[in-house]
Parts: structure tokens; C-alpha cells; sequence
């Protein structure tokens, strides 16, 4: 077996196709085979939104693997938060048509006038009779959905209109199919449009695509990628260790078999030794910050405090710069909230009785630990204090006994990337 002969890696490349189940790959496929309904896909930074959706964005003129191509569609996939851009919120509405008829008018459409047609969900109603005729769909690929709501209150009838008249699109005969790409999924952003009382009337009936850390068969088949150019694919331990580190979050998981993948090569060999793995740890801690911190920053505050909760009671209230007494924390948290963030694969079950929480990778919660350490302790009690005013009573009296500031550490503290590459350690062993 030559090693030294050039190999490419292929966990640098670009994933062309999502990873899907199988029972995701059928919903997709009765989708664009009926020409008809809307995908909610949503999940944390890095799981393969962008992925699957760019992909689809394509698929009437390129198969993808598991659904085949479809000639029947039309597809325009847009980045909304790059390309329904404007300066004023008041006219992103007007802004998006005219970049979905600007996409449409570079399509091979036989349609008379194309540049003629108001640019409107009126004008685009038209667009699809037009196709219906032809026996075609448009079929809408919207990723970063978030760019099109701006959050201004003075905006919100405004934007209530605009995605309800969107939304009409897949209820037109006619119809379109319409795939949103959102980080917390239709229905949570739908909750400031909903009337009073009512429910979340836009993601209604739509096929709900949650991504988030795979299964094993999942990890399992990304991870057959490399075996490639005569390479022996990744041992088990090997596949142990990629799944330690990045908790088989897809990100993560490809950063860290890119990583493996190279250090193999560079090293000339297929078997890898223990300081090989630190140095590999040493590198992905560093690439994987910035995934560790577009999911943080995409959480609320309420989202944010919690997780800092549950992180202090993993780490027995041990930071760098200071120490807290934790006790009954699982009394002092909103089980909603935490209900949601185990659901969006960012909290995983660590103990059953009780039960309690985790991070869904113990290199996230380190992570989660140097950025409690940045702030000084008493700006950690007045969020906690903030915390508690909007929970009930019972539960913000349990939160201030659950978690109580008790002193600055003194001691030297282990610097992060030491400690966490002992952690690493501890894993491989």
C-alpha cells in the first residue's frame, strides 16, 4: 500500500449529499414527486442544513444521491440572509420577490414576457399556472429563512403578511413546494406572527426535517468515506475517537476525521500513537470554536442561562476563576426550555435517577466553562437573579439556593488547552 503517493482528502471536500435516514429520504421523495407541500428543516450551526438544501436547490438538474433527479421541477435556491439584502427592513418583501424573479428569468423558461410579470406572490401565482401547464413545479429552496424577518416591532404586520402570502404559494393550484432553511424551525419562528391565542398557523402541515447529531448508521456512513484511494478505512478506535470528540455532531465530525485523515497521511501510517490523538485534540479544539460559538450565540438568554446551569453542576461548580455550590439543580430549571434544548440535540441525558443533563460533547461544555470564566462571578448572579424573575416562584427560590457564589479560586488554574487535551486523554483510555 503507497502512502506517499498523493492522496486527496475527502473529508476537505465539500458534501455534495445530505446524509439522511431513510424514512427522511421517503417524506422527500413523496414531496417533490407530488409537486406539493413545504419542508421545515432547522437545526444548530453545522449540521447539514446548508448541505441538504443546496442540494435540493439543484436536484432538477443534478440527482442526488437516494432521491434521483427530478425534471419536473424548477428549482431556485437562495441564501436569504446574503442575498435579500436591503437597508431598509420596511422593503425586504419587495427585495425578495425581485430576487426569486431575477433567479427564475435566468432558468430556461419557456414563458413569454418573463421580465414583464409584477413581482409579487401575484405574479409568481401566474408563474405557476404558467409551469402547470408544462406539467412543472417551483419548488422555492429558502436557507437562512431568519434574514427575511427583521425584528423591528413596528414591522411585524408586515412580515405576518409577507410569510402568510408566501406560505399561499403551496396552497395555489398550481402549487409550489416551498423548503425553509431555519436554525429553531418554523413553528418557533412563527410565535411573535400567531394571532392571540391561536396556533402557529404557517408551519401547519408542513414535513418538519429536524438535523441534528447523527445515529450510528448515519456516523457510520460518513465515516466509510475514508476509504479512498487504496486507504485503509478508519478503525474502530479510530471512529471512537472522532465520535469523543465531536459528539457526532456533523461538523464536528467531519472536522475532526479531516484532521485524523491528514495525520495519517503525514505520518505515513494507518496506526496512530497517543501523542498523535493530543495533537489532532490540539487542532480541533481550535477549529471547532467557532461551530462551539455560532450554536451559543444562537441561543436565547433564558437558552444560554441554562446551559450554564447544567455546565456549573457537571463541573461541581469548579471554574477558572471562581467556585460555586450547585445542589438540586434539576429543581431550578425550566423544564421547558430544557425540553427544547435536549429536542435540538444540544443537551443529551447523562444520568436517569435522577435525571440529569449534558452537553452533547464534553469538549462543548469546556467551552461553555472558559466563556462562564470571562464574566466576574457577580455578573453570573445577576443574570441568575434576572433568570429567576421569569420563572415561577418555586422554581426561582430553588435556583437561589441551587446555585450560590462561594469564593474567587486563588489557586493556579490549569491553562484550558492543557486541561482539555488531558480530557481527551481520559477518553482515549
Amino acid at each position: 500500500m503507497n502512502l506517499n503517493r498523493p492522496v486527496q482528502n475527502p473529508f476537505l471536500q465539500q458534501i455534495e449529499n445530505p446524509i439522511l435516514k431513510k424514512s427522511q429520504l421517503s417524506e422527500l421523495y413523496t414531496i417533490l414527486s407530488q409537486g406539493k407541500g413545504y419542508l421545515d428543516v432547522f437545526g444548530e450551526c453545522g449540521t447539514g442544513k446548508t448541505t441538504m438544501l443546496r442540494s435540493l436547490g439543484k436536484i432538477d438538474v443534478k440527482a442526488v444521491e437516494g432521491l434521483g433527479k427530478f425534471d419536473n421541477l424548477v428549482c431556485i435556491h437562495i441564501d436569504c440572509k446574503t442575498k435579500v439584502t436591503s437597508e431598509s427592513p420596511e422593503k425586504i418583501p419587495e427585495k425578495f420577490w425581485q430576487v426569486i424573479f431575477e433567479e427564475l428569468e435566468k432558468k430556461s423558461l419557456n414563458i413569454d414576457n418573463l421580465d414583464r410579470f409584477e413581482r409579487s406572490n401575484k405574479g409568481l401565482e401566474i408563474i405557476l399556472e404558467k409551469l402547470g401547464h408544462q406539467s412543472k413545479h417551483l419548488f422555492l429552496v429558502l436557507d437562512e429563512f431568519e434574514g427575511l424577518i427583521p425584528g423591528e416591532e413596528s414591522l411585524r404586520q408586515q412580515t405576518r403578511n409577507f410569510l402568510t402570502e408566501l406560505r399561499g404559494l403551496t396552497n395555489h393550484d398550481p402549487s409550489a413546494i416551498l423548503a425553509v432553511g431555519t436554525r429553531c424551525g418554523l413553528e418557533k419562528l412563527w410565535e411573535p406572527f400567531a394571532n392571540p391565542g391561536g396556533s402557529s398557523e404557517f408551519p401547519n402541515n408542513s414535513t418538519r426535517f429536524l438535523l441534528g447529531l447523527w445515529q450510528e448508521a448515519q456516523f457510520q456512513a460518513f465515516l466509510e468515506r475514508s476509504k479512498v484511494d487504496n486507504q485503509r478505512m478508519f478503525s474502530p478506535e479510530q471512529m471512537r475517537f472522532i465520535e469523543k470528540l465531536s459528539g457526532r455532531h456533523p461538523g464536528l465530525t467531519q472536522k475532526a476525521a479531516k484532521l485524523l485523515f491528514n495525520k495519517r497521511l503525514d505520518e505515513n501510517t494507518h496506526n496512530l500513537t497517543d501523542l498523535n490523538l493530543r495533537e489532532i485534540t490540539k487542532q480541533f479544539i481550535t477549529e471547532a470554536a467557532s461551530i462551539y460559538r455560532e450554536i451559543w450565540k444562537g441561543m436565547d438568554e433564558e437558552e444560554r442561562l441554562v446551559m450554564t446551569i447544567i455546565v456549573l453542576e457537571n463541573n461541581q461548580g469548579e471554574i477558572p476563576n471562581a467556585r460555586y455550590s450547585i445542589e438540586n439543580i434539576n429543581q431550578s430549571l425550566d423544564q421547558r426550555i430544557v425540553n427544547d434544548l435536549k429536542g435540538r440535540h444540544l443537551l443529551v441525558e447523562k444520568d436517569i435517577n435522577p435525571l440529569m443533563y449534558k452537553p452533547f460533547s464534553p469538549f462543548f461544555n469546556e467551552w461553555i466553562v472558559q466563556e462562564i470564566a470571562k464574566e466576574p462571578p457577580n455578573a453570573l448572579q445577576e443574570r441568575l437573579k434576572l433568570y429567576g424573575g421569569r420563572i415561577s416562584q418555586g422554581n426561582a427560590k430553588a435556583l437561589k439556593t441551587a446555585v450560590s457564589f462561594l469564593y474567587r479560586n486563588k489557586d493556579v488554574i490549569v491553562e484550558y488547552t492543557k486541561k482539555i487535551i488531558q480530557l481527551a486523554i481520559d477518553l482515549i483510555n
